[in-house]
């Protein structure tokens, strides 16, 4: 998505680079600083470690800054791939993929 983006949306004002939101944030926040304001879109809800991400988000936000984030909280589909994975007559279409999603 982000080589996407760069070839694109290419704009002087705009950089575009990839950040595991998870992971050490540590290098990123010394290379760019802290932001006044965070997005997210439909991301979130696929972080493994949804604690880890949001410590990290408020690392990277300036004091008073402000975030709008928006993800999934629950969704049938889920649930309905929780099922099948456990269902014998799909587990084997679903064992890498499901154990993926966790």
């Amino acid at each position: 998505m982000v080589e996407y983006a760069q070839q694109h949306y290419e704009n002087e004002s705009i950089f575009f680079e990839f950040l595991d939101i998870a992971g050490d944030v540590a290098d990123f926040r010394d290379e760019w600083g802290t932001f006044s304001k965070v997005f997210s879109f439909y991301c979130l809800h696929w972080v493994k470690n949804i604690k880890k991400a949001l410590v990290n988000i408020q690392s990277l936000m300036k004091n008073g800054g402000e975030t709008l984030l928006v993800f999934v909280a629950q969704c049938p589909v889920f649930e309905m791939y929780e099922r099948m994975a456990e269902n014998e007559r799909w587990k084997s279409y679903m064992e890498v993929r499901w154990q993926q999603c966790r």
